[in-house]
């Protein structure tokens, strides 16, 4: 069980709800009506980053003429489409987790690469907000994970050191992001998300019970 914590930073997409095969699908759709496919294994290293930071990748490797962000902003609104449908689940046992670490009344920031509105309409439709001291969008910070400025600004916000805070994230920028930030971090090695190398994370689960027993007893 890890000890001495004072507050949880969530990442959303494959952590609160498990997004990434739809942000693969929607991606892969782009980048085909861009003219180019990724092979699996270099799309893959985009999980965790932000759509600028992807999309200015790409440009200047295969020098489309769409501006980025007017591939950022389509590609968010394709995305937003799917997350009003509702056909986008939560992760199973994450709603359970948030409610009880709320309960035992340790701090919850969620800290995504996710643009704000995104995070609320998640946060509202699954009925979590209230739950949720501090929402950092990636927008918030100038440089997308695996620079460690979002949770440095989750743990601001939250008046709280590094050292007080674990993050949960599924990906590998993610990872190193925390690490970078003198985190701890507990990787969801989750079955529906893309293969990543989480070996730098403190620990390394496969449910959200899990993780429950290592914050929680």
């Amino acid at each position: 069980m890890l000890k001495n914590i004072s507050a949880v930073i969530f990442d959303m997409d494959g952590v609160i709800i498990d997004s990434e095969p739809t942000h693969f699908k929607l991606e892969s759709q782009m980048f085909e009506e861009l003219g180019f496919s990724l092979s699996t294994e270099e799309h893959e290293s985009f999980l965790g980053t932000n759509g600028f930071e992807m999309f200015s990748r790409l440009k200047t490797r295969f020098g489309f003429t769409d501006t980025v962000e007017t591939l950022v902003e389509e590609e968010r609104a394709r995305y937003l489409r799917e997350l009003e449908s509702g056909r986008i689940p939560t992760v199973p046992g994450v709603m359970d987790l948030i409610a009880e670490l709320s309960g035992a009344d340790i701090l919850l920031a969620v800290a995504s690469s996710a643009p704000h509105e995104q995070i609320d309409l998640v946060l509202n439709r699954y009925g979590i907000a209230q739950h949720f001291e501090v929402r950092v969008s990636g927008d918030d910070v100038p440089r997308s994970k695996p620079d460690p400025a979002i949770f440095l600004r989750a743990a601001e916000l939250l008046r709280m050191k590094p050292k007080e805070c674990v993050v949960i994230e599924d990906s590998a920028a993610g990872v190193a992001a925390a690490g970078a930030a003198e985190m701890r971090c507990v990787a969801f090695d989750s079955p529906a998300s893309p293969p990543q190398d989480l070996s730098a994370a403190d620990v390394r689960v496969e449910s959200m019970k899990d993780i429950r027993r290592l914050l929680i007893g």
